[in-house]
């Protein structure tokens, strides 16, 4: 919800974990549809951006987490002077990784991540750009 697009409608469900609203939002079958959504169980990642043409970390760029099953969404973190990102992602998940720099897609790899413990966790994971 909070789209580009017009949503209304938004009912939450007793359990007040799911619920119901309707938009006309990318990839409709028709002008409004229905969605139904639901409370997702996600996870804190953290680590560091390692840029081997200079042999430290990378800096001024960002990180995206793409869910394999919604590519034009994504989860984000701005990478730090130190090279360090965090943010939270889906728990049960295969993601495309983009590593973002002035506007260019600068690396990309498949990172899939399957916590179910429903326990609050922080997963480490690095990466590596040339």
């Amino acid at each position: 919800i909070n789209s580009p697009n017009d949503e209304f409608h938004f009912k939450m469900n007793f359990d007040q974990t799911s619920g119901y609203f309707v938009s006309n939002r990318l990839h409709t079958k028709g002008d409004f549809d229905i969605y139904f959504f639901w409370e997702v169980d996600k996870v804190k990642i953290q680590g560091r951006i390692f840029d081997q043409s200079i042999n430290g970390p990378l800096t001024n760029a960002e990180i995206r987490f793409h869910p394999s099953q919604y590519l034009d969404e994504y989860f984000a973190s701005a990478i730090d002077a130190t090279g360090r990102y965090s943010t939270k992602i889906i728990s049960d998940e295969i993601f495309k990784v983009e590593i973002i720099q002035e506007g260019k897609i600068i690396h990309e790899e498949k990172f899939e991540i399957h916590d179910t413990s429903g326990e609050p966790t922080t997963h480490i994971k690095d990466f590596s750009v040339k």
